[in-house]
């Protein structure tokens, strides 16, 4: 004694727009992850469970989300669970750490509403400092002019940016603490390291957020008793966010069938040259779509150009030409049409394909 749990940026209440239907699969899974925290606490029998900021995805949150976070917090019963407002859910107008009363709030509950606000836990020997973000921007660090108490272990808290712009946080930021351990949070991955006598990390999300994301994603146990003191990442994740580029589309067949999965969300970015040899792979990509959780393309290829090979002479390059002309003087969605055409009619004018019936 004493352990800690220490996670940050769940961000409850993501909207995932852009993921259409899986966005809902997604949202709920952060839910899951929640309970899952909660319930990994329990399992090891931790002494205090620290959220580093971002539990929320903004500081305005709908009603049943704060009561299920709640809910699930109250199964921990005395195990004192310190919530710290971060970049996303700031303290900021409105927030939500400032009306928890107004809710069934259970007891071994402690948000964070002022700064450098100290919890001791004093059958636990630790002092607990924490400092909310008051928006969503700062040039000043939420560590500046934190504080070890002078007895016992002191975890103090805070979210930021490492060695960023916007609540930033650095190695000597988190020296000058003096504390036992500083738990963090607003980095979308784990790190962990020394200064002089300060442990400290980065506990990264506990369930994977985007396509930016895509190490293990888990929390941290504290053993503040150990010496030296023991951090330990626990995953926690079940989804897989992962982006690949294909410049080839005779790799695509493999590679869906490699990533496919239930949890898995795939980006395929298109590379290379858009020409006859993709005309199967829409197809292809389409035939796995509901192997995946999410599954979408970003094309990037270049569009046909003519060159030596295919000279204005031929027929295919006559077709390119025509082709190119004509899309510098069409409309939006005009181009894309021709563009479309473009991959189609070539490949026909060059016999490197057949119209499909």
């Amino acid at each position: 004694m004493p352990k800690i749990l220490h996670t940050a940026d769940l961000r409850l209440g993501a909207k995932y727009l852009g993921l259409g239907k899986a966005g809902d699969k997604v949202r709920a899974q952060l839910k899951r992850a929640w309970t899952a925290i909660i319930e990994t606490a329990m399992a090891e029998k931790v002494d205090a469970v620290i959220v580093a900021g971002g539990l929320f995805d903004s500081s305005e949150v709908s009603r049943p989300a704060v009561e299920f976070v709640l809910k699930e917090i109250a199964r921990l019963e005395r195990t004192p669970v310190i919530l710290v407002p971060g970049m996303r859910d700031h303290l900021g107008k409105g927030s939500l750490y400032y009306h928890f009363d107004l809710i069934d709030r259970p007891e071994n509950l402690y948000p964070v509403t002022s700064e450098n606000e100290t919890l001791e836990l004093k059958n636990l020997d630790l002092t607990v400092i924490a400092n909310p973000a008051s928006g969503p921007k700062s040039k000043e660090s939420l560590l500046e002019g934190v504080k070890a108490a002078k007895t016992g272990h002191t975890v103090v808290v805070a979210s930021g940016i490492w060695e960023g712009i916007n609540f930033p946080i650095t190695e000597s930021h988190i020296g000058k603490t003096g504390a036992t351990y500083a738990a963090l949070g607003g980095l979308p991955v784990f790190k962990s390291g020394n200064v002089k006598n300060t442990a400290y990390a980065f506990s990264g999300p506990p369930e994977a957020q985007d396509f930016n994301t895509t190490d293990s994603a888990g929390v941290v146990l504290v053993d503040l008793e150990k010496n030296p003191l023991e951090i330990t990442f626990l995953p926690l994740g079940v989804l897989v966010w992962k982006e690949v580029t294909v410049s080839s589309p005779e790799n695509l067949p493999d590679l869906l069938e490699k990533e496919k999965g239930e949890n898995r969300l795939l980006r395929i970015k298109l590379a290379g040259e858009k020409n006859a040899d993709w005309l199967e792979a829409e197809d292809v990509i389409e035939g796995y779509k509901d192997q995946f959780l999410f599954l979408t393309v970003v094309d990037e290829r270049k569009k046909t150009q003519p060159s030596k090979k295919y000279p204005r002479q031929t027929v295919a390059g006559q077709f390119l030409y025509l082709a190119e002309e004509q899309a510098k003087k069409a409309s939006a969605e005009e181009k894309t049409l021709i563009e479309e055409a473009l991959t189609t009619g070539f490949s026909l004018a060059a016999g490197a394909a057949e119209l499909k019936k």
